[in-house]
């Protein structure tokens, strides 16, 4: 029989929004689990949307470095949200879906707050757009850069939102793994590995 975690203990963490403090809950759970039951190869993955809405997406992303280069392996995936600070850096009045990144629903507004870019607004993108790209440190874009889109590890694929059915896994496009629901969500076909992912809140 195929080992499904490749001989590693795995952790998936899914859709942080700017809550540190549940951040630093949950990876002090992941320690203490591993202090009782320990194992040689233990692996956290990150699934993505690291900002937005919480209080401390700038605390959030501090703390993932920090992840990063400690003992802990990891892996960080992108997430529809994080994708959107490159976006708006680029250019702030652009936006693919319903609402503008700094719409209450999106929640850009509280991550650019975190930054003490206060006042951001979808009225006025612009506005805020330099302060903002002043105070967004080049290690922070760094992390969001390096994000992978996917991970497969064993008989488990790790993605954001998931894959579009009938799409090899190195065949995914960006824009499907880190925004699909349908026809993905509904989809009862085998795809060979069991897909972990975030983004659609569930009970």
């Amino acid at each position: 029989m195929t080992d499904l975690t490749e001989g590693q203990r795995l952790y998936a963490i899914g859709d942080v929004h700017g809550r540190l403090d549940l951040l630093d809950a949950m990876l002090a759970r992941v320690r203490a689990h591993l202090a009782v039951r320990p194992h040689d190869r233990p692996r956290v993955i990150c699934l993505g949307d690291y900002v937005d809405r919480g209080p401390d997406s700038r605390g959030v992303i501090e703390a993932l470095i920090a992840l990063k280069a400690s003992d802990l392996p990891a892996e960080f995936l992108l997430g529809n949200h994080d994708s959107y600070i490159d976006a708006y850096l680029k250019d702030p009045h652009w936006y693919d879906r319903t609402y503008h990144w700094l719409h209450s629903a999106m929640g850009g507004a509280a991550t650019l707050a975190s930054y003490g870019v206060a006042g951001a607004s979808e009225a006025e993108p612009d506005a805020t757009r330099e302060a903002f790209a002043k105070a967004f440190p080049d290690n922070h874009r760094d992390f969001i850069d390096a994000c992978a889109w996917w991970v497969r590890i064993g008989g488990y694929g790790f993605v954001h939102a998931g894959i579009r059915p009938g799409v090899p896994l190195e065949d995914q496009t960006r824009d499907d793994c880190i925004w699909i629901r349908e026809p993905f969500l509904s989809c009862k076909d085998d795809f060979g590995f069991k897909v972990v992912h975030g983004h659609t809140i569930v009970p």
